[in-house]
């Protein structure tokens, strides 16, 4: 792997690991291919707790609001691609994604994305039946003066959480 850290998305089953896989963006690194200029400046783990709102009929009292207990576990990424000598494969990559599905029901139910840092491996997914990111969100400015995209990802995991971090 070229990169430092990659975000992948698998498409079939026999493609189900980082190295078989060609959709993907590396960041902070110096192949070519997919795109020298993409880096990753900042990985932000989120966990939110989900709580469900119960109306009191005819109080005057706001709804109480109980814990669920799910914590959904977001990494949230935070990057640049740097246009003044790289390529837009990194861009096309997410627009291709944000049009697709983020999963695929018969061989990654709960999410189709893989991420990978040579850094932070705790937050690791190789995405299998049992779990995966989902891509949830795409932010995307350009900014013109410096000729850059800057970027922000939040990646949802869903699924067994014995699988993250291996």
């Amino acid at each position: 792997m070229a990169g430092i850290h990659a975000i992948f998305r698998l498409t079939t089953g026999g493609n189900n690991t980082e190295a078989l896989v060609s959709d993907k963006i590396e960041f902070n690194g110096d192949a070519v291919v997919p795109d020298s200029r993409a880096f990753l400046d900042s990985i932000r783990p989120v966990y939110q707790a989900v709580n469900t709102d119960t109306p009191n009929p005819g109080s005057q009292n706001s709804p109480n609001s109980q814990d669920t207990g799910n914590v959904p576990f977001i990494l949230e990424l935070k990057g640049h691609f740097d246009e003044t000598g790289g390529t837009t494969l990194g861009i096309n990559t997410l627009n291709n994604w944000s049009e697709n599905p983020k999963v695929i029901k018969t061989l990654y139910p709960k999410g189709r994305f893989g991420f990978r840092s040579d850094e932070r491996d705790e937050y690791n997914v190789t995405p299998v039946a049992s779990g995966g990111y989902q891509l949830t969100f795409i932010d995307m400015i350009d900014v013109l003066e410096f000729s850059r995209i800057e970027f922000t990802l939040r990646l949802k995991f869903v699924g067994d959480m014995n699988i993250r971090g291996v």
